[in-house]
């Protein structure tokens, strides 16, 4: 019977983030998660496999960040906090709650400036 000495591995693209404004951090974060679920690691390995996968701004992000690393967990925690749209949403929200039509304001220009936030 012949012998295999050499294992098939699947080509496979790899997700990319450049920190841009349409990118997707949460998408990202889910490929990247499913990727290193499928095999068995060690944590400098899969740290190493993110860098591999960001590029531009979050390239230059990860470049000042990646010594602070210990886990793979710990480095996908730090890139979803910084480039996630969540906590720029939340303030938005809440000026918009705490914004009230000023005296004498018309009410046109506060409806204009409430949908601009």
């Amino acid at each position: 019977a012949p012998v295999i000495t050499r294992s098939y591995q699947h080509p496979m693209n790899l997700p990319k983030f450049g920190g841009t404004p349409g990118e997707n951090i949460d998408e990202f974060i889910s490929e990247l998660r499913g990727i290193l679920r499928a095999g068995p690691w060690e944590n400098r390995e899969e740290i190493s496999f993110i860098g591999s996968c960001v590029k531009g701004n979050a390239r230059i992000w990860w470049e000042s960040k990646v010594g602070n690393f210990t886990t793979s967990d710990e480095a996908i925690e730090a890139l979803q906090n910084y480039f996630s749209r969540k906590p720029a949403m939340a303030r938005e929200k809440a000026k918009l709650s705490k914004r009230t039509q000023k005296r004498m304001e018309p009410l046109s220009d506060y409806v204009r400036e409430t949908f601009a936030i």
